[in-house]
């Protein structure tokens, strides 16, 4: 199964909502999507706007994949139920957060081998073919623009060179991880 979360962000996330849809449409898997306040509402896959946190933690829990915007709390959740997580960062010239701040906590997490960041959702059904088909993983290897494994991106986190609104996102990977071994 592959659970989708857009989060409670006020804002809609129709581009990952729609292109999820329609690979639900074209695969073998069941897709059960979050919506929160996206207008759009599936054709091809379950979904719902919101539940409880105990449903949810439930799909995190069942998901053989997880598709999810990069806010830092549904980013949290997902580390702790899933070694399958792909992240879409909302963005800013889409009109889906005021800044591109998730990109940069999902490009920190990724180098960190976490997840894997999909900018483009027309690369969404090939990343998620080789997650879901393992013997593929060899044929299909992703793209530098769509894994974010460019040299310059690398660098960029590791010399803590973020864009002066997002200087914290490196604290914040080192807050998540000790979360996770229970040490926060």
């Amino acid at each position: 199964m592959i659970f989708v979360t857009v989060g409670t962000h006020y804002k809609g996330f129709p581009r990952l909502v729609k292109e999820m849809d329609s690979i639900a449409a074209e695969i073998d898997q069941k897709v059960i999507i979050q919506t929160g306040f996206t207008n759009y509402k599936p054709e091809n896959a379950e979904w719902f706007d919101f539940v409880e946190e105990s449903r949810i933690k439930g799909y995190y829990k069942n998901a053989d994949v997880i598709v999810t915007h990069g806010g830092a709390g549904s980013l949290l959740d997902c580390l702790k139920y899933s070694p399958s997580i792909i992240v879409v960062p909302r963005l800013k010239k889409y009109n889906e957060h005021l800044d591109d701040q998730q990109i940069d906590l999902a490009l920190a997490l990724q180098i960190q081998g976490k997840v894997t960041t999909v900018l483009d959702t027309n690369e969404l059904k090939h990343e998620l073919e080789n997650r879901l088909n393992p013997e593929l993983q060899n044929e299909l290897k992703p793209t530098p623009k769509n894994k974010l494994e460019t040299e310059t991106d690398i660098n960029l986190i590791k010399n803590n060179n973020n864009p002066p609104n997002h200087e914290n996102n490196k604290n914040l990977v080192i807050f998540l991880e000790n979360y996770l071994k229970g040490t926060e």
